[in-house]
């Protein structure tokens, strides 16, 4: 890494004993630190880094940064400081603005920025093969965004960085300053909305990422999202392109049920891509949109989505097991990507759908009623059955009867217990079934299957 120890303590808000030594490698997993690498003491929810901060050493760290004083960390060892997030934050902000040349776009919004992260990544890659490095996984936190900028090398040229967030302010911490060349917002939609209160709200904090973008960079914005005009007024100054799947944007997708075919930019740049429905069009018109800004061609979106594939990603996951269609959806859920997936569900294609659903977290005040009408979508779906586990499962139930009726109860299953649900899951998913999982993070409902 082109980073000494010093470099990094004082842009960290520290003092360092160790002058001009390198630093082989930033972490913050104890590990994962090698001779001279630098340890972050971050205080997690489950875990507090100081408490590894001696172990780290042993595995060859030769400083941690910590905000206070560990057991069996020489006072020669420790760099301190007030807060080691923000120490993190910033000593990795100071390092990624040495490399002037690279590229950076961001990407946030309510529903799809990892998937759309992981589309630009997919098409810039086809123009500049391995010198793109992207956020792993959705490593979009206080956290995910400093190990990605230390991540970055003398050989990049374009870095597609995820950013995500759980309050107001939160966003334009992490991209303040970072001088990003285009950032692009999904849309806006409810998740969150227990913590902001609004949708607004929400398209507020998002836009936040503009706040990282460099003058004469540009916002790239959702053109048919309710929000548009709130967004746009808050890129004020920069360069506004749009995306979306009809009307007047800049870059239009649509998905062709009937074919399984996807478009971007006309209709006479078909592609069979392993995507579906018309919300992962739009994802793709979002990809494309920001790609196109760092010189990707046609060919390039063409390429890179065809070879673009959700798998292992959690996302829209298909597979065959025992004769049955696995649908996967566990990454995350909230009312929005639930109803585009209900909506992909209904184009004819899937039969004997048995429905696994979880709760839909952070949604405050909301979440009886989103859940209520989550029951609602899904009897207009008519599935064989529905299977529910969570604290909100009474209410998905309640929705489901009030539409499909009193008799149809008997289709709806609740579960306390994750392996009675997985047992029962077992007894009725057999040949030509169609099995559609979906959940927020915390439910796991990946492990029923």
């Amino acid at each position: 890494m082109n980073l000494t120890f010093e470099e990094a303590a004082i842009a960290a808000g520290g003092k360092c004993s160790l002058k001009g030594k390198k630093i082989s490698r930033v972490v913050i997993d104890n590990r994962k630190a090698v001779k001279n690498s630098l340890f972050f003491a971050i205080k997690g929810e489950n875990r507090d880094g100081h408490d590894y901060a001696a172990a780290a050493l042993k595995a060859g760290a030769a400083a941690v940064v910590c905000s206070r004083r560990v057991k069996g960390l020489p006072p020669e060892k420790a760099i301190f400081v007030k807060d080691t997030k923000a120490a993190f934050l910033a000593a990795a902000k100071y390092y990624a603005m040495k490399f002037p040349a690279l590229k950076k776009c961001g990407v946030t919004g309510s529903n799809g920025k990892t998937t759309v992260k992981e589309m630009t990544a997919a098409i810039l890659r086809e123009k500049f093969k391995a010198a793109v490095l992207k956020s792993e996984k959705s490593y979009n936190n206080y956290a995910g965004v400093p190990l990605t900028l230390f991540k970055i090398r003398k050989k990049h040229r374009v870095l597609v960085l995820e950013a995500g967030m759980n309050h107001r302010g939160e966003i334009k911490g992490l991209v303040s300053g970072l001088g990003l060349d285009a950032a692009l917002i999904t849309n806006i939609g409810a998740s969150h909305i227990g913590m902001t209160g609004s949708k607004r709200a929400t398209a507020l904090a998002k836009a936040e990422i503009f706040s990282g973008v460099k003058t004469g960079g540009y916002a790239v914005i959702n053109a048919g999202d309710k929000y548009a005009g709130v967004l746009r007024a808050k890129a004020r100054g920069l360069r506004v392109k749009t995306f979306g799947l009809r009307g007047k944007a800049d870059v239009k997708a649509g998905f062709s049920a009937g074919s399984g075919e996807l478009w971007v930019f006309d209709r006479k740049n078909r592609m069979r891509a392993r995507l579906k429905g018309a919300y992962q069009a739009e994802n793709a018109a979002a990809a494309a949109a920001l790609a196109v800004l760092f010189g990707a061609g046609k060919a390039h979106v063409k390429e890179g989505l065809e070879r673009f594939s959700m798998k292992g990603m959690l996302r829209w996951d298909e597979y065959r097991k025992n004769g049955a269609l696995i649908i996967k959806d566990c990454y995350n859920a909230n009312p929005d990507s639930f109803e585009a997936a209900i909506n992909v569900l209904r184009d004819g294609r899937y039969s004997g759908i048995i429905m696994v659903t979880g709760d839909m977290l952070e949604l405050g005040k909301y979440s009886p009623s989103s859940h209520e009408e989550l029951g609602k979508s899904i009897a207009e779906l008519a599935p064989e059955a529905l299977l529910i586990l969570g604290k909100m499962a009474a209410h998905v139930r309640r929705g489901f009867i009030k539409k499909a009726g009193k008799a149809a109860g008997a289709k709806v299953m609740v579960f306390k217990d994750k392996a009675l649900l997985k047992k029962r899951l077992g007894v009725i998913a057999g040949k030509n079934k169609t099995v559609f999982i979906k959940g927020s993070r915390a439910n796991r409902l990946e492990e029923v299957i």
